[in-house]
């Protein structure tokens, strides 16, 4: 092979190191003066744009770091406004200003550094949230710059923030069964009490829908209110004397010489106490002392009975599984419960005089959602007004729960999708209970004779329940968060089944208390979802 011509050479690093060094060789023994000039008058020039380069790159990261401490003390002054909705404007601002000067101090100590100005403002944006805006100035120090007679520089940050405008939906799904009267359900009403007025006083949110809360009682059944008899999602027979036919007893039972005494009965609540015996709800009757049975001849099978019947605003169930459904479509609408009434007449029976119901309707109607801001008095009002009767069929309240925070058909209050995401939306069900399910729907098949809440079936009871629960905890394709999160209590439960239901049944927290307990437990459930609330 031939060998390269010189111009066809490729020099190595180390041969173009070395004749770069042969030319400054050159350069510096010439002896005419001109490059000395040159580079005697390009030197400040040079020395200048170079530490003006370095000057510029201190002050670009002393900015971007003071960008970081007004951020910083920013987030920390929303942490505050939050914890203090009631503080001032002033006093939010003094706080901002302070946590500057710590930051400042912190990051930037004896390294030529200086504020100059602070400034905060705090306003309302278009939708009612609150937007906190904070700028900080400050100077520092050149070095190299000086010989251009530029001693410092000054450059400002700005940093803005917008506070929370979560809202939140609680509905207080209460029993008020037979077995909470007297001492237990006052002091449901204490409690219950103390968690509104811990959520008006610590949530001040501007925005009136920030907080609401409803009220769904129940028992056996759950009382709608009598104002939605004609409502397109419920089915309300008309009022009005029935005659119907029931079995007969041929034994009857008849006072000798009419012999009465007032005795006092035990009349069954539905629920046991720690030792496994009934609660009694205890009444005085004129009840016979003196009787024998006989047959009555002939003893027909059947006989005839006119009752009168009227709604007083109780609901049943739906047929499975729609009863597992809070929405109500035109197919099935919520079948109503009717009360039927009649004197007992004939002298034998000890309830003689006696008015006789035969269901078990709350006489509290549920309270829709009220906006805890501007309705307080009201929502405590209907809290004073809860009376404890009936037995209990949990999955009765806990549907309502639902309902009331829905947003369709049957009642609507609760926030749409759309509004769940744009606001931040959290539902919460608060479940007490004082008892386990002691009634049931009659299912001889599960698409028959849910309507009525007549069974003893606690299994079948306690296997809604638990549908129920995991229904309500599915998430909402449309939201990405669950239908809506629990927190179960059982006061005085001393079944093991029921408490194993709902403390599976929560998502956030479930208690177990006594009485004497109950009003801790609320305050602990206010502060849960105070901060809940401010935290989002």
């Amino acid at each position: 092979m031939g060998k390269a011509g010189a111009t066809g050479k490729t020099l190595l690093p180390e041969k173009r190191i070395s004749i770069m060094f042969q030319k400054f060789r050159a350069l510096r023994k010439d002896t005419q003066g001109a490059v000395a000039i040159v580079a005697a008058l390009a030197l400040p020039v040079l020395v200048l744009g170079i530490g003006g380069g370095v000057d510029y790159v201190r002050m670009l990261d002393m900015r971007t770091k003071l960008q970081t401490a007004a951020d910083a003390a920013l987030l920390a002054t929303l942490s505050h406004r939050k914890l203090n909705p009631r503080a001032s404007s002033a006093s939010i601002e003094a706080y901002f200003q302070s946590r500057i000067r710590e930051e400042f101090q912190r990051r930037f100590a004896n390294k030529g550094m200086e504020l100059t100005d602070i400034s905060f403002n705090l306003q309302l944006t278009s939708d009612g949230a609150e937007m906190a805006q904070g700028e900080v100035q400050a100077k520092a120090n050149t070095f190299f710059l000086r010989l251009a007679a530029i001693n410092e520089m000054s450059f400002s940050v700005q940093s803005e923030a917008r506070f929370s405008t979560s809202r939140t939906e609680v509905a207080l799904v209460l029993d008020v069964t037979g077995s909470m009267a007297g001492a237990k359900i006052a002091e449901l009403k204490r409690a219950a009490t103390r968690f509104v007025n811990t959520i008006h006083d610590r949530v001040q949110n501007k925005d009136p829908e920030a907080f609401k809360v409803a009220l769904v009682p129940f028992s056996q059944y759950v009382n709608v209110g009598k104002q939605y008899r004609n409502a397109p999602w419920i089915d309300v027979p008309p009022d009005g004397w029935r005659t119907g036919t029931i079995r007969n007893n041929c034994y009857y039972m008849r006072c000798v010489a009419y012999k009465w005494e007032w005795k006092e009965l035990c009349w069954y609540t539905g629920s046991m106490d720690g030792n496994r015996k009934r609660v009694c709800r205890w009444r005085k009757v004129k009840r016979c002392t003196n009787y024998k049975r006989y047959k009555r001849n002939p003893c027909p099978s059947t006989r005839q009975i006119r009752r009168y019947i009227s709604w007083e605003g109780c609901v049943g169930s739906r047929n499975y599984p729609s009863n597992l459904q809070p929405g109500v479509g035109s197919s099935q609408r919520i079948p109503a419960v009717m009360t039927y009434q009649r004197r007992i007449t004939r002298p034998e029976m000890h309830y003689y005089g006696y008015t006789w119901r035969r269901n078990n309707c709350p006489r509290s109607p549920i309270m829709r959602l009220k906006n805890v801001k501007n309705e307080k008095a009201q929502i405590i009002n209907q809290i004073n007004g809860l009376r404890a009767d009936g037995l209990t069929y949990i999955p009765a309240g806990l549907i309502w729960g639902w309902r009331v925070l829905g947003h369709g058909t049957p009642l609507g209050d609760g926030a749409s999708d759309a509004d769940v995401r744009r606001y931040n939306v959290q539902k919460i069900i608060v479940l007490m209970t004082d008892g386990e399910n002691t009634r049931a729907p009659y299912h001889n098949s599960r698409s028959y004779a849910y309507k009525d809440h007549g069974s003893s079936d606690t299994r079948y009871a306690n296997q809604i329940t638990t549908e129920l629960c995991n229904r309500i905890k599915q998430p909402n394709p449309a939201t990405g968060r669950r239908n809506a999160e629990i927190i179960t209590i059982t006061f005085n439960v001393r079944n093991r089944t029921i408490k194993n239901i709902m403390q599976q049944c929560a998502t956030i927290a479930s208690f177990d208390v006594n009485s004497g307990q109950l009003e801790d437990v609320f305050d602990q459930i206010a502060d849960k979802l105070v901060e809940l609330h401010l935290s989002r």
